[in-house]
């Protein structure tokens, strides 16, 4: 079997000088994904439907193609083992080059063509470098055809194990030529079952890896969840802000206000605050003994996240907890939305309480009201996903008293390059 690399895009859609993508819910620059990336897209959701129960386990080929476009934050990789590579032009990694779009022009080749008439592949790897923090780490994932994905509660066959094998020793050969001297590969499986439920479990065991960090997904019907009186700026790309409903509420709670931003529309009064909290979540995010580097915000990193938002026309919405006397931020939160995504499904990205107001009830209270919020931003979404560290529990705890349902588990394991 040989390894085949898909290219990177080069070339943006042009459009009218009016052209609005977040309104129209485009991205700035779309590319349309070749049918191998769909091929790809199809394999990963398999699997990724398979360890989760859940459909909406799922990813969009466009977004995986923006995904290879690249950010100053990422460069991200796409390869595919064959029974026989394509024919056509050659990467700089000297690996036989396969369109990530349609026309390949927009990924500057040419073309390719498949022996046979038909590609032939056994795998995927999926690699992305940290390019601002983490640099020494290579991210891993990696995926098996369809035709030699374990059917749910079935071992891999002697094959698809060998593969997986295959694909692991090439993803570190590769994150060794771009000089990476860790690697990090994250399994997933069903809720309340271990991680040898994931087909690679053997093939990185016996690579030498080890647990390190264990999530559990979860979403939260939104639909069940108590009306919050948070103002409907559907409309609007500033912040918008209201006073919190007396019923119910503690005379404590009474002295905060909700403050949602669109878009990372932050006011300059409130983005100072903003960039401590988020790089505060970086710092005090649990880490399972991995030692990762903290993300420091900047105005130009803010920046740089709204400009690569609109690149990639997602939407995403940011809550906090304001003191009226104050006016300090002391709770935030932000649930995201990807361009090609299912219309009904939401993301929790971060939660984060500023540290001198933690123990309050402040990160429930803030996830409760950004519910509101996104349903009156969002109408269609019915489902909020999350990913919940399994230690400490306190997140975990939180997600259940909202009604959460957990679905999936996930692990993240790590093994240490030798270039020799």
């Amino acid at each position: 079997m040989q390894l085949a690399q898909f290219s990177t895009p080069i070339q943006s859609r042009q459009e009218p000088s009016d052209f609005t993508p977040q309104a129209q819910n485009l991205p700035e620059s779309q590319f349309i994904p070749s049918d191998e990336i769909r091929d790809f897209v199809l394999a990963a959701n398999v699997a990724a439907q398979d360890a989760a129960k859940d459909p909406a386990a799922s990813t969009a080929p466009e977004r995986v193609v923006s995904q290879l476009a690249g950010s100053a934050e990422s460069a991200t990789y796409l390869f595919a083992l064959c029974e026989n590579a394509p024919l056509g032009e050659v990467s700089e990694l000297s690996y036989p080059l396969i369109s990530s779009t349609e026309p390949p022009q927009q990924s500057g080749i040419r073309g390719h063509a498949w022996p046979g008439g038909e590609p032939n592949f056994a795998g995927f790897i999926h690699l992305t470098l940290p390019l601002l923090e983490d640099t020494t780490i290579a991210e891993i994932e990696c995926v098996l055809d369809l035709d030699l994905l374990p059917l749910p509660g079935e071992r891999a066959s002697k094959k698809a194990t060998a593969v997986a094998k295959c694909l692991l020793a090439y993803a570190e050969d590769i994150a060794i030529q771009f000089g990476r001297t860790r690697a990090q590969i994250t399994l997933h499986y069903p809720a309340n079952h271990p991680p040898s439920a994931d087909p690679f479990y053997f093939a990185i065991t016996h690579a030498g890896y080890q647990q390190h960090l264990g999530h559990v997904q979860a979403f939260i019907p939104v639909e069940k969840q108590e009306q919050k009186p948070v103002t409907d700026t559907r409309n609007s790309r500033g912040p918008s802000s209201t006073g919190l409903s007396s019923t119910g509420l503690s005379s404590r709670e009474l002295n905060y206000e909700i403050v949602t931003w669109l878009d990372f529309a932050i006011t300059e009064k409130y983005s100072s605050q903003i960039r401590e909290l988020l790089t505060i979540a970086s710092v005090d995010v649990p880490n399972g003994g991995l030692e990762l580097e903290p993300i420091h915000w900047t105005p130009s990193r803010m920046a740089q996240a709204a400009k690569r938002l609109r690149a990639r026309g997602g939407t995403t919405l940011l809550v906090g907890i304001v003191d009226k006397h104050t006016g300090k931020i002391c709770a935030l939160t932000e649930i995201a939305r990807h361009y090609g995504s299912d219309p009904s499904v939401a993301e929790w990205t971060l939660t984060v309480t500023a540290r001198e107001n933690r123990n309050q009830g402040l990160a429930k209270l803030v996830k409760r009201h950004a519910i509101a919020a996104a349903r009156a931003h969002w109408p269609s979404v019915q489902r909020i996903y999350g990913s919940v560290p399994e230690q400490p529990d306190q997140m975990r705890a939180i997600y259940r008293a909202l009604g959460a349902s957990e679905f999936s588990c996930s692990s993240t394991w790590e093994k240490s390059l030798d270039a020799n």
